[in-house]
Protein backbone atom coordinates (compact mmCIF):
# COMPACT_ATOMS: atom_id res chain seq x y z
CA UNK A 1 0.00 0.00 0.00
CA UNK A 2 2.65 2.19 0.49
CA UNK A 3 4.55 4.04 3.26
CA UNK A 4 2.11 6.86 3.70
CA UNK A 5 -1.10 4.76 3.47
CA UNK A 6 -3.29 4.94 6.87
CA UNK A 7 -3.53 1.21 6.96
CA UNK A 8 0.28 1.35 7.21
CA UNK A 9 -0.20 3.82 10.05
CA UNK A 10 -2.18 1.16 11.62
CA UNK A 11 0.46 -1.74 11.78
CA UNK A 12 2.70 0.64 12.54
CA UNK A 13 0.64 1.75 15.52
CA UNK A 14 0.45 -2.08 16.40
CA UNK A 15 4.55 -2.02 16.80
CA UNK A 16 4.56 1.01 18.63
CA UNK A 17 2.17 -1.01 21.17
CA UNK A 18 3.86 -4.17 20.99
CA UNK A 19 7.61 -2.13 21.84
CA UNK A 20 6.07 -0.26 24.27
CA UNK A 21 4.50 -3.08 26.50
CA UNK A 22 8.25 -4.85 26.41
CA UNK A 23 9.78 -1.58 27.39
CA UNK A 24 11.67 -1.13 24.66
CA UNK A 25 10.68 2.30 24.43
CA UNK A 26 13.86 3.82 22.55
CA UNK A 27 12.23 1.53 19.58
CA UNK A 28 9.20 2.58 19.94
CA UNK A 29 9.55 6.32 19.80
CA UNK A 30 10.60 6.88 15.87
CA UNK A 31 7.79 4.93 14.78
CA UNK A 32 5.15 6.58 17.26
CA UNK A 33 6.78 10.05 15.74
CA UNK A 34 6.14 8.41 12.12
CA UNK A 35 2.39 7.74 13.09
CA UNK A 36 1.48 11.26 13.89
CA UNK A 37 3.24 12.60 11.11
CA UNK A 38 1.00 9.68 9.09
CA UNK A 39 -2.38 10.78 10.84
CA UNK A 40 -1.90 13.84 10.43
CA UNK A 41 -1.06 13.83 6.90
CA UNK A 42 -4.13 11.59 5.84
CA UNK A 43 -6.93 13.21 8.18
CA UNK A 44 -5.44 16.10 9.08
CA UNK A 45 -4.33 17.69 12.67
CA UNK A 46 -8.07 17.41 14.04
CA UNK A 47 -8.76 13.45 13.34
CA UNK A 48 -9.38 12.08 16.29
CA UNK A 49 -7.34 9.32 15.25
CA UNK A 50 -4.42 12.23 15.34
CA UNK A 51 -5.44 12.84 18.87
CA UNK A 52 -4.88 9.45 19.88
CA UNK A 53 -1.40 9.48 18.25
CA UNK A 54 -0.53 12.54 19.82
CA UNK A 55 -1.10 10.94 23.36
CA UNK A 56 1.05 7.61 22.48
CA UNK A 57 3.30 9.80 21.67
CA UNK A 58 3.13 11.66 25.06
CA UNK A 59 3.72 8.56 27.42
CA UNK A 60 6.43 7.46 25.24
CA UNK A 61 8.03 10.81 26.03
CA UNK A 62 7.03 10.86 29.69
CA UNK A 63 8.87 7.16 29.94
CA UNK A 64 12.01 8.64 28.86
CA UNK A 65 12.03 11.25 30.94
CA UNK A 66 11.31 14.22 28.86
CA UNK A 67 8.19 15.31 30.51
CA UNK A 68 7.64 18.84 29.71
CA UNK A 69 7.93 17.91 25.99
CA UNK A 70 5.51 14.99 27.37
CA UNK A 71 3.08 17.50 28.83
CA UNK A 72 2.91 19.38 25.63
CA UNK A 73 1.76 16.38 23.76
CA UNK A 74 -0.58 15.39 25.98
CA UNK A 75 -2.20 18.73 26.39
CA UNK A 76 -2.86 18.97 22.19
CA UNK A 77 -4.29 15.41 22.35
CA UNK A 78 -6.83 15.79 24.87
CA UNK A 79 -7.74 19.04 23.51
CA UNK A 80 -8.64 17.65 20.32
CA UNK A 81 -10.27 14.92 21.86
CA UNK A 82 -12.60 17.01 24.07
CA UNK A 83 -13.62 18.36 19.95
CA UNK A 84 -14.19 14.55 19.02
CA UNK A 85 -16.50 14.72 21.90
CA UNK A 86 -18.47 17.54 21.45
CA UNK A 87 -19.03 16.89 17.49
CA UNK A 88 -19.65 13.49 18.31
CA UNK A 89 -21.72 13.67 21.36
CA UNK A 90 -24.88 14.90 20.02
CA UNK A 91 -25.54 12.45 17.18
CA UNK A 92 -24.01 9.58 19.03
CA UNK A 93 -26.73 7.23 20.54
CA UNK A 94 -28.26 8.52 24.29
CA UNK A 95 -27.69 5.01 25.65
CA UNK A 96 -23.69 4.89 24.23
CA UNK A 97 -22.86 9.25 25.12
CA UNK A 98 -21.83 8.28 28.76
CA UNK A 99 -19.47 4.65 27.46
CA UNK A 100 -18.30 7.68 24.87
CA UNK A 101 -16.68 10.39 27.60
CA UNK A 102 -15.65 7.63 30.26
CA UNK A 103 -13.62 5.78 27.04
CA UNK A 104 -11.24 8.97 27.32
CA UNK A 105 -10.91 8.57 31.20
CA UNK A 106 -8.05 6.78 30.59
CA UNK A 107 -5.98 9.58 28.54
CA UNK A 108 -6.71 12.09 31.26
CA UNK A 109 -5.75 10.20 34.17
CA UNK A 110 -2.66 9.54 32.44
CA UNK A 111 -1.73 13.19 32.01
CA UNK A 112 -2.76 13.93 35.87
CA UNK A 113 -0.24 11.17 37.01
CA UNK A 114 2.72 12.69 34.78
CA UNK A 115 2.12 16.35 36.53
CA UNK A 116 1.27 14.33 39.92
CA UNK A 117 4.45 12.41 39.61
CA UNK A 118 6.95 14.77 38.14
CA UNK A 119 5.73 17.92 38.20
CA UNK A 120 5.46 18.38 42.07
CA UNK A 121 6.07 22.50 42.73
CA UNK A 122 5.51 23.19 38.74
CA UNK A 123 2.59 25.77 39.09
CA UNK A 124 2.08 25.92 35.40
CA UNK A 125 1.52 22.08 35.33
CA UNK A 126 -0.54 22.45 38.38
CA UNK A 127 -2.61 24.96 36.57
CA UNK A 128 -3.14 22.66 33.03
CA UNK A 129 -4.22 19.61 35.53
CA UNK A 130 -6.81 22.48 36.76
CA UNK A 131 -7.51 23.91 33.46
CA UNK A 132 -8.44 19.99 32.09
CA UNK A 133 -10.37 19.07 35.48
CA UNK A 134 -12.30 22.02 34.83
CA UNK A 135 -13.19 21.30 30.89
CA UNK A 136 -13.36 17.49 31.85
CA UNK A 137 -15.32 17.25 35.09
CA UNK A 138 -18.85 17.70 34.15
CA UNK A 139 -18.50 17.12 30.69
CA UNK A 140 -21.60 14.45 30.37
CA UNK A 141 -24.05 17.03 32.09
CA UNK A 142 -22.75 19.88 30.05
CA UNK A 143 -23.20 17.15 26.96
CA UNK A 144 -26.21 16.32 27.59
CA UNK A 145 -27.80 19.82 27.76
CA UNK A 146 -26.41 20.64 25.00
CA UNK A 147 -28.68 18.19 23.15
CA UNK A 148 -31.93 18.65 25.35
CA UNK A 149 -34.73 20.34 23.89
CA UNK A 150 -34.32 22.39 27.27
CA UNK A 151 -31.65 23.94 25.25
CA UNK A 152 -33.47 24.08 21.77
CA UNK A 153 -36.47 25.88 23.91
CA UNK A 154 -34.23 28.49 25.56
CA UNK A 155 -33.17 29.37 22.18
CA UNK A 156 -34.59 32.69 20.48
CA UNK A 157 -36.54 31.63 16.95
CA UNK A 158 -33.79 32.30 14.62
CA UNK A 159 -31.26 30.62 16.58
CA UNK A 160 -32.87 27.17 16.69
CA UNK A 161 -33.01 26.43 13.23
CA UNK A 162 -28.99 27.86 12.92
CA UNK A 163 -28.25 24.63 16.04
CA UNK A 164 -30.21 22.49 13.83
CA UNK A 165 -27.88 23.53 10.86
CA UNK A 166 -24.58 22.84 13.21
CA UNK A 167 -26.10 19.22 14.63
CA UNK A 168 -26.35 18.40 11.13
CA UNK A 169 -22.61 19.53 10.26
CA UNK A 170 -21.56 16.97 13.36
CA UNK A 171 -23.21 14.65 12.45
CA UNK A 172 -21.75 14.49 8.96
CA UNK A 173 -18.31 15.39 10.62
CA UNK A 174 -18.37 12.49 12.90
CA UNK A 175 -19.68 10.11 10.12
CA UNK A 176 -16.21 11.01 8.16
CA UNK A 177 -14.29 10.95 10.95
CA UNK A 178 -15.46 7.42 11.48
CA UNK A 179 -14.21 6.18 8.09
CA UNK A 180 -13.49 7.52 5.07
CA UNK A 181 -15.83 6.71 1.97
CA UNK A 182 -13.98 4.49 -0.54
CA UNK A 183 -14.24 5.98 -3.44
CA UNK A 184 -12.69 9.79 -1.77
CA UNK A 185 -9.10 10.44 -2.36
CA UNK A 186 -7.46 10.97 0.70
CA UNK A 187 -7.10 15.05 -0.23
CA UNK A 188 -10.54 15.50 -0.97
CA UNK A 189 -11.41 13.63 2.79
CA UNK A 190 -9.34 16.04 4.51
CA UNK A 191 -10.17 18.98 3.02
CA UNK A 192 -13.82 17.62 3.39
CA UNK A 193 -12.89 17.37 7.53
CA UNK A 194 -11.25 20.71 7.55
CA UNK A 195 -14.12 23.02 6.12
CA UNK A 196 -16.74 21.25 7.93
CA UNK A 197 -14.32 21.96 11.35
CA UNK A 198 -14.28 25.50 9.99
CA UNK A 199 -18.15 25.38 9.58
CA UNK A 200 -18.90 24.16 13.13
CA UNK A 201 -16.68 26.21 14.69
CA UNK A 202 -18.15 29.71 13.12
CA UNK A 203 -21.80 28.48 13.56
CA UNK A 204 -21.03 27.95 17.41
CA UNK A 205 -19.42 31.71 17.40
CA UNK A 206 -22.14 33.17 15.98
CA UNK A 207 -24.82 31.59 17.84
CA UNK A 208 -22.56 32.60 21.05
CA UNK A 209 -23.05 36.08 19.68
CA UNK A 210 -27.09 35.65 19.29
CA UNK A 211 -27.93 33.80 22.59
CA UNK A 212 -26.26 34.00 26.02
CA UNK A 213 -27.64 30.66 26.79
CA UNK A 214 -25.38 29.26 24.14
CA UNK A 215 -22.27 31.00 24.72
CA UNK A 216 -22.74 29.93 28.70
CA UNK A 217 -22.88 26.19 27.73
CA UNK A 218 -19.78 26.37 25.00
CA UNK A 219 -17.98 28.60 27.25
CA UNK A 220 -16.63 25.63 29.69
CA UNK A 221 -14.67 24.05 26.33
CA UNK A 222 -12.46 26.84 26.58
CA UNK A 223 -12.43 27.53 30.73
CA UNK A 224 -8.94 28.90 31.86
CA UNK A 225 -7.31 28.62 35.57
CA UNK A 226 -7.89 32.80 35.00
CA UNK A 227 -11.57 32.77 34.16
CA UNK A 228 -12.41 30.75 36.97
CA UNK A 229 -10.28 32.87 39.34
CA UNK A 230 -12.04 35.99 38.05
CA UNK A 231 -15.40 34.49 39.27
CA UNK A 232 -14.28 33.43 42.20
CA UNK A 233 -15.97 35.85 45.08
CA UNK A 234 -13.20 37.58 47.16
CA UNK A 235 -11.45 35.90 50.07
CA UNK A 236 -12.39 32.80 48.56
CA UNK A 237 -11.14 29.50 47.20
CA UNK A 238 -12.31 26.53 44.69
CA UNK A 239 -10.75 23.10 45.45
CA UNK A 240 -11.17 20.61 42.80
CA UNK A 241 -11.09 17.15 43.72
CA UNK A 242 -9.84 14.50 41.01
CA UNK A 243 -9.90 10.87 41.31
CA UNK A 244 -7.59 8.92 39.11
CA UNK A 245 -6.18 5.86 38.21
CA UNK A 246 -2.23 6.19 38.30
CA UNK A 247 -0.25 5.42 35.58
CA UNK A 248 3.62 4.23 35.89
CA UNK A 249 5.52 5.51 33.22
CA UNK A 250 8.69 3.58 33.88
CA UNK A 251 7.07 0.39 33.39
CA UNK A 252 4.86 1.82 30.80
CA UNK A 253 1.46 0.40 32.49
CA UNK A 254 -1.32 1.07 35.03
CA UNK A 255 -0.55 0.89 38.31
CA UNK A 256 -2.76 -1.26 41.13
CA UNK A 257 -3.46 1.70 42.97
CA UNK A 258 -5.28 5.38 42.23
CA UNK A 259 -5.13 8.52 43.87
CA UNK A 260 -6.97 11.09 45.05
CA UNK A 261 -5.48 14.85 43.97
CA UNK A 262 -6.80 18.43 44.68
CA UNK A 263 -6.39 21.63 42.93
CA UNK A 264 -6.66 24.55 44.96
CA UNK A 265 -7.40 27.74 43.03
CA UNK A 266 -7.16 30.98 44.99
CA UNK A 267 -8.85 34.40 43.78
CA UNK A 268 -5.11 35.54 43.05
CA UNK A 269 -4.97 32.89 39.98
CA UNK A 270 -2.31 30.69 42.27
CA UNK A 271 -3.06 27.01 41.46
CA UNK A 272 -1.38 24.42 43.85
CA UNK A 273 -2.01 20.75 43.70
CA UNK A 274 -1.94 18.94 47.11
CA UNK A 275 -2.01 14.69 46.82
CA UNK A 276 -4.58 13.76 49.25
CA UNK A 277 -3.06 9.83 48.77
CA UNK A 278 -4.25 6.48 48.14
CA UNK A 279 -7.52 5.53 46.54
CA UNK A 280 -8.74 2.71 49.11
CA UNK A 281 -6.93 4.50 52.50
CA UNK A 282 -8.91 7.58 52.10
CA UNK A 283 -11.98 5.97 50.72
CA UNK A 284 -12.04 3.73 53.75
CA UNK A 285 -11.80 6.69 55.90
CA UNK A 286 -14.86 7.84 54.48
CA UNK A 287 -16.52 4.96 54.93
CA UNK A 288 -15.87 5.10 58.34
CA UNK A 289 -16.98 8.25 58.78
CA UNK A 290 -20.66 7.60 57.51
CA UNK A 291 -21.01 4.52 59.20
CA UNK A 292 -19.47 6.14 62.66
CA UNK A 293 -22.03 9.03 62.36
CA UNK A 294 -25.04 6.97 61.39
CA UNK A 295 -23.76 4.39 64.44
CA UNK A 296 -23.69 7.84 66.56
CA UNK A 297 -27.22 8.44 66.66
CA UNK A 298 -28.01 5.41 68.55
CA UNK A 299 -28.85 5.58 72.14
CA UNK A 300 -25.33 4.74 74.20
CA UNK A 301 -23.18 6.31 72.20
CA UNK A 302 -24.57 10.05 72.49
CA UNK A 303 -22.23 11.14 74.87
CA UNK A 304 -18.69 10.56 75.22
CA UNK A 305 -17.06 8.55 78.03
CA UNK A 306 -14.55 10.11 80.24
CA UNK A 307 -11.21 9.45 80.84
CA UNK A 308 -9.99 9.73 84.85
CA UNK A 309 -7.52 12.40 83.76
CA UNK A 310 -6.65 14.56 80.44
CA UNK A 311 -9.27 15.08 77.29
CA UNK A 312 -12.36 13.32 77.13
CA UNK A 313 -12.89 9.92 75.04
CA UNK A 314 -14.76 11.37 72.18
CA UNK A 315 -17.58 9.25 70.53
CA UNK A 316 -16.52 7.14 67.56
CA UNK A 317 -18.49 9.30 65.14
CA UNK A 318 -16.22 12.72 66.28
CA UNK A 319 -12.96 10.70 66.10
CA UNK A 320 -13.30 9.49 62.86
CA UNK A 321 -14.87 13.19 61.70
CA UNK A 322 -11.27 14.35 63.25
CA UNK A 323 -9.41 11.19 61.41
CA UNK A 324 -10.55 12.34 58.03
CA UNK A 325 -10.19 15.92 58.76
CA UNK A 326 -6.06 15.11 59.30
CA UNK A 327 -5.88 13.07 56.21
CA UNK A 328 -8.78 15.19 53.58
CA UNK A 329 -8.56 18.53 54.69
CA UNK A 330 -4.94 19.34 57.06
CA UNK A 331 -3.19 18.69 53.43
CA UNK A 332 -4.82 21.83 51.70
CA UNK A 333 -4.83 24.41 54.45
CA UNK A 334 -1.27 25.46 53.53
CA UNK A 335 -2.89 26.21 49.75
CA UNK A 336 -6.11 27.48 51.10
CA UNK A 337 -4.58 30.62 53.20
CA UNK A 338 -6.78 33.41 54.74
CA UNK A 339 -9.52 32.31 52.24
CA UNK A 340 -12.78 31.46 54.73
CA UNK A 341 -14.84 30.80 51.58
CA UNK A 342 -14.40 27.81 49.86
CA UNK A 343 -16.25 25.70 46.89
CA UNK A 344 -15.75 22.38 47.45
CA UNK A 345 -16.39 20.00 44.37
CA UNK A 346 -15.96 16.83 44.81
CA UNK A 347 -14.94 13.36 42.90
CA UNK A 348 -15.84 9.85 43.35
CA UNK A 349 -16.61 8.69 47.32
CA UNK A 350 -15.99 12.18 48.45
CA UNK A 351 -19.28 13.62 47.34
CA UNK A 352 -20.74 11.61 50.32
CA UNK A 353 -18.50 13.38 52.80
CA UNK A 354 -20.38 15.94 55.25
CA UNK A 355 -17.40 18.69 55.12
CA UNK A 356 -19.24 20.85 57.10
CA UNK A 357 -18.74 18.61 60.21
CA UNK A 358 -15.32 17.68 59.77
CA UNK A 359 -13.27 18.71 63.12
CA UNK A 360 -9.88 19.71 63.50
CA UNK A 361 -7.38 18.70 66.36
CA UNK A 362 -9.22 21.70 68.31
CA UNK A 363 -12.60 19.99 68.65
CA UNK A 364 -13.93 22.64 65.91
CA UNK A 365 -16.12 21.80 63.24
CA UNK A 366 -15.08 23.17 59.20
CA UNK A 367 -18.38 25.22 59.33
CA UNK A 368 -17.29 27.04 62.20
CA UNK A 369 -14.28 28.33 60.21
CA UNK A 370 -14.97 28.19 56.72
CA UNK A 371 -18.48 29.03 54.63
CA UNK A 372 -18.74 26.02 52.31
CA UNK A 373 -20.50 25.71 48.60
CA UNK A 374 -20.58 22.79 46.46
CA UNK A 375 -20.22 22.61 42.59
CA UNK A 376 -20.76 19.77 40.26
CA UNK A 377 -17.60 20.84 38.82
CA UNK A 378 -15.49 24.31 38.57
CA UNK A 379 -16.40 24.67 35.31
CA UNK A 380 -19.78 25.79 36.50
CA UNK A 381 -17.75 29.12 37.84
CA UNK A 382 -17.23 29.79 33.35
CA UNK A 383 -20.08 32.27 32.62
CA UNK A 384 -21.68 32.78 35.63
CA UNK A 385 -22.04 36.82 35.67
CA UNK A 386 -24.91 37.74 34.46
CA UNK A 387 -26.25 33.84 33.98
CA UNK A 388 -29.15 33.92 36.53
CA UNK A 389 -32.61 35.26 36.40
CA UNK A 390 -33.64 38.18 38.25
CA UNK A 391 -34.86 37.21 41.59
CA UNK A 392 -37.90 37.02 43.05
CA UNK A 393 -36.41 37.32 46.53
CA UNK A 394 -33.27 36.67 48.15
CA UNK A 395 -34.72 33.78 50.00
CA UNK A 396 -38.17 31.43 49.71
CA UNK A 397 -38.04 29.47 52.35
CA UNK A 398 -40.69 26.28 52.67
CA UNK A 399 -41.53 24.62 56.05
CA UNK A 400 -43.61 21.94 57.53
CA UNK A 401 -45.97 21.74 54.95
CA UNK A 402 -49.41 20.28 55.61
CA UNK A 403 -49.60 16.86 53.77
CA UNK A 404 -52.95 15.93 54.39
CA UNK A 405 -55.13 13.19 53.62
CA UNK A 406 -53.31 11.60 50.92
CA UNK A 407 -50.01 11.35 52.67
CA UNK A 408 -51.00 10.74 56.34
CA UNK A 409 -48.19 9.19 57.16
CA UNK A 410 -46.05 12.30 57.59
CA UNK A 411 -46.84 13.82 60.89
CA UNK A 412 -45.95 17.87 60.81
CA UNK A 413 -42.38 19.17 61.57
CA UNK A 414 -43.10 22.34 63.89
CA UNK A 415 -39.25 22.52 64.50
CA UNK A 416 -38.84 23.41 60.60
CA UNK A 417 -41.36 26.11 61.58
CA UNK A 418 -39.83 27.47 64.04
CA UNK A 419 -36.33 27.16 61.94
CA UNK A 420 -37.76 28.78 58.89
CA UNK A 421 -38.87 31.80 61.46
CA UNK A 422 -35.33 32.26 62.59
CA UNK A 423 -33.90 31.94 59.53
CA UNK A 424 -35.89 34.52 57.75
CA UNK A 425 -35.44 37.14 60.62
CA UNK A 426 -31.48 36.55 60.07
CA UNK A 427 -31.34 37.10 56.46
CA UNK A 428 -34.49 40.07 56.74
CA UNK A 429 -32.26 41.78 58.94
CA UNK A 430 -29.47 42.40 56.86
CA UNK A 431 -32.01 43.76 54.36
CA UNK A 432 -32.73 40.90 52.37
CA UNK A 433 -36.05 40.25 50.93
CA UNK A 434 -37.95 37.18 52.35
CA UNK A 435 -40.32 34.99 51.43
CA UNK A 436 -42.09 32.04 54.27
CA UNK A 437 -44.13 29.44 53.14
CA UNK A 438 -45.48 27.26 56.00
CA UNK A 439 -48.51 24.71 56.73
CA UNK A 440 -51.33 25.32 53.63
CA UNK A 441 -49.71 27.62 52.07
CA UNK A 442 -46.35 25.36 51.41
CA UNK A 443 -47.41 23.82 48.62
CA UNK A 444 -45.87 22.41 45.21
CA UNK A 445 -47.82 24.49 43.08
CA UNK A 446 -46.73 27.59 45.45
CA UNK A 447 -42.87 26.68 44.96
CA UNK A 448 -43.22 26.42 40.76
CA UNK A 449 -44.83 29.57 40.83
CA UNK A 450 -41.47 32.00 43.27
CA UNK A 451 -39.75 33.85 40.76
CA UNK A 452 -36.10 32.67 41.00
CA UNK A 453 -35.07 32.93 44.74
CA UNK A 454 -31.24 33.33 45.13
CA UNK A 455 -32.01 31.03 47.86
CA UNK A 456 -34.39 28.10 47.82
CA UNK A 457 -34.86 26.12 51.51
CA UNK A 458 -36.96 23.47 51.37
CA UNK A 459 -37.56 22.22 55.07
CA UNK A 460 -40.12 18.86 55.16
CA UNK A 461 -40.05 15.35 55.28
CA UNK A 462 -38.66 13.53 51.98
CA UNK A 463 -40.55 10.49 50.84
CA UNK A 464 -40.21 8.04 47.90
CA UNK A 465 -42.50 6.98 45.35
CA UNK A 466 -42.78 2.81 45.12
CA UNK A 467 -43.72 2.91 41.55
CA UNK A 468 -40.91 5.77 40.68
Amino acid sequence: LGPDHPETADVLGSLVTAYAASGEFAQAEPLAQRVVRLREKAAGPDHPATAQSLITFAWLAASQQRYREAADLFKRGLMLQEKHIRNSFPVAEAAHRPALIRSLSGDMFMFLSLIHQHGKGDRDAARDGLELALRRKGALIDAEFLVSDEMRNRLPARARSEWKELDAARGELARLARAKPEKMAREVYREALAALNQRIETTEQRLAGESAVVARALQRKTVTAEDAAKALPENSALVEFVKIREFDFGAGKWKASGRYLAFVLRKSGDVVLADLGDTARLEERVRRVLEDVRGSMKPGDAAPAKKPRGRPTLPRGQRSLEDLYAHLWAPLEPALGSADRILLSPDGLLNLVPFAALRDGQGRSLVERYQLAYLAGGGELAGGEGASSRSGSDLLLVANPAFGKRHAGFAPLPGTERDGQEMAALIGANGAATHVLVGKLATESAVKAAGSPRILHLATHGFFLSDE
